[in-house]
C-alpha cells in the first residue's frame, strides 16, 4: 500500500502495488483531474472500476481491461 505523486503533474495514485506497478484496489488522480476507483493489474486499470471526468458529466462504471 501507498501513495505515488508523478514528477510535474498534478496526476497522483494512492493504492496497492505489487512488483513496483499498481496492482489490486486503487485510487488515481489524472493530470487533467479525471478519477479512477478501483482494480488495477500490472499497472493498468483492469477490473471492476468507476471514471468519472473532472466536471463530472462523464461517469463510467464498468469492467475495464
Amino acid at each position: 500500500m501507498g501513495i505515488m505523486h508523478y514528477k510535474d503533474t498534478k496526476r497522483s495514485y494512492e493504492g496497492f502495488w505489487k512488483n513496483d506497478q499498481r496492482c489490486g484496489q486503487g485510487f488515481e488522480v489524472y493530470s487533467n483531474g479525471s478519477i479512477y476507483l478501483g482494480n488495477f493489474a500490472n499497472g493498468k486499470a483492469d477490473g471492476v472500476g468507476t471514471y468519472t471526468s473532472k466536471d463530472g458529466t462523464e461517469t463510467y462504471v464498468g469492467q475495464w481491461v
